[in-house]
């Protein structure tokens, strides 16, 4: 069996499918009052966080990582300043730090780039695939 008879999992479909859960059971619990609004108000950004590692681990095609990378960043940060753990003003240097680790990966090929996406599409074309 090789890579082409596996089922593939679309990771966006399974994330939004997974977030509707997730508020449905949140909204569940608030209406129950087992949950507190204020508590889903404050840990929202969890949900970016999530989405951006889902994409890091099942990308909807190689180079898309970095994007996971960012959405969970952005979250991350967003939750910091919800917890007041660190402000968004504060957080710059985080910003520029994920944009250097970006350029080292990709560099180091831990990351693919564009151009290799693009010949692996290219090799597709010409296979037939």
């Amino acid at each position: 069996m090789d890579d082409f008879d596996e089922r593939h999992v679309h990771s966006g479909r399974l994330m939004i499918g997974a977030a509707i859960m997730v508020l449905g059971v949140g909204s569940l619990l608030v209406r129950l009052n087992v949950l507190w609004h204020w508590i889903l108000a404050v840990y929202f950004p969890l949900f970016l966080v999530v989405f951006g590692v889902t994409r890091i681990v099942w990308p909807s095609r190689p180079g898309r990582e970095a994007g996971g990378m960012w959405i969970a960043l952005a979250g991350g940060l967003l939750l910091f300043d919800r917890l007041d753990i660190m402000k968004m003003g504060e957080s710059w240097p985080l910003v520029v730090i994920m944009a250097g680790l970006t350029l080292v990966f990709k560099a180091l090929g831990w990351l693919p780039d564009g151009e290799e996406w693009r010949e692996d599409r290219h090799n597709r074309r010409e296979v037939g695939l």
